[in-house]
């Protein structure tokens, strides 16, 4: 299936970091492998820690990484470019 392709399987990741599915660290991993821009990997990265098995206890309610006007963390991406 596409979910095969690294970069398919990065951006799932994000979309099930952001829903707070716990099978998204095995996608991240996986997106890992393709050929990303730095903004891209540095979404990657964020996501992955928020999303290991050690974090997920310790989030903030409501999205992965406690803010509800950023669940993916784009905001922050966007400041490295």
């Amino acid at each position: 299936t596409q979910l095969r392709d690294p970069a398919v399987s990065a951006y799932y990741g994000l979309c099930l970091a952001a829903a707070r599915d716990p099978r998204a660290h095995e996608f991240l991993e996986a997106g890992k492998k393709a050929s990303l821009l730095p903004q891209e990997e540095a979404l990657i990265e964020k996501a992955l820690a928020r999303t290991s098995p050690r974090a997920l206890p310790n989030e903030s309610p409501g999205t992965p990484g406690g803010r509800a006007d950023d669940p993916a963390g784009l905001r922050d991406a966007q400041k490295h470019r």
